[in-house]
């Protein structure tokens, strides 16, 4: 189970069901234009709903099952991390108006934070896959996507049909690495640690992502969903199993 109850909502609107079992299961309803997004010409806009909870020691480790029935382009659902920044002091562009303004008055501070994402994503042509996004200091997000094929044979009839994937962070020294794997690939009965990771897809490694990070740094980790475009719809994605472990 999580290492940490105290789960803070974001952006959620009349509160959190399923409060007292966060780790086994809950969900987030999104509207739509909702997004966790870094724009170059402005700075970042964290307007989706998120759950999160700060680690007490040095983060080590956050996985989580999400499922969502993925009908528009770009809705995602999936795990953020922030270090050493939170959602309420997001990334300002020095060259917009309003880093123009704190330059001027010389209360521009130096931003050392950092923060990424990885979830289960629509494509504008339907492409289902593993998105994510590292961001930087200086500003410049780097994005990929892992296309995934899916099961789609248990859509019956006119049911809307929900696509599941379990995502993994994972620290390793400075390094964050980015895993995936289909839940039900996840054998039942007794297995070795080195078996379940065996399971796992590595979707990429983020070389340096903590680097500078010290015992004082703090870390903010959990679950999001976003439809950044407009639909008169809402987006609800569900989140089954999250595991959250801090390092030693």
């Amino acid at each position: 189970m999580a290492h940490d109850s105290r789960y803070r909502a974001y952006n959620v609107r009349g509160g959190l069901e399923h409060e007292d079992d966060i780790s086994e299961y809950f969900s987030l309803a999104c509207p739509a234009d909702s997004r966790l997004w870094r724009f170059m010409n402005s700075g970042d806009e964290f307007s989706a709903p998120m759950l999160l909870t700060s680690t007490d020691r040095s983060f080590d480790l956050l996985e989580v099952t999400v499922s969502a029935p993925f009908e528009e382009t770009f809705d995602q659902a999936g795990i953020v991390i922030f270090c050493d920044m939170s959602p309420e002091e997001p990334w300002i562009s020095p060259t917009s108006p309003q880093g123009r303004r704190r330059r001027r008055m010389h209360s521009e501070r130096e931003h050392t934070g950092k923060w990424a994402k990885a979830s289960l994503q629509q494509t504008s042509d339907g492409t289902l896959g593993l998105a994510t996004v590292i961001t930087h200091p200086n500003g410049w997000p780097d994005q990929s996507f892992a296309a995934i094929t899916f099961d789609t044979s248990a859509h019956v009839g006119f049911q809307l049909h929900k696509t599941s994937l379990r995502i993994k962070f994972e620290r390793v020294n400075d390094a964050l690495w980015v895993w995936y794997r289909m839940p039900e690939s996840f054998s039942t009965g007794q297995l070795y640690p080195e078996q379940v990771s065996n399971q796992y897809t590595k979707a990429r490694e983020v070389g340096g992502f903590f680097a500078g990070s010290t015992a004082k740094s703090r870390v903010m980790v959990g679950c999001y969903a976003s439809r950044p475009l407009e639909n008169e719809k809402e987006f609800e994605a569900e989140f089954e199993a999250l595991d959250i472990f801090p390092g030693s």
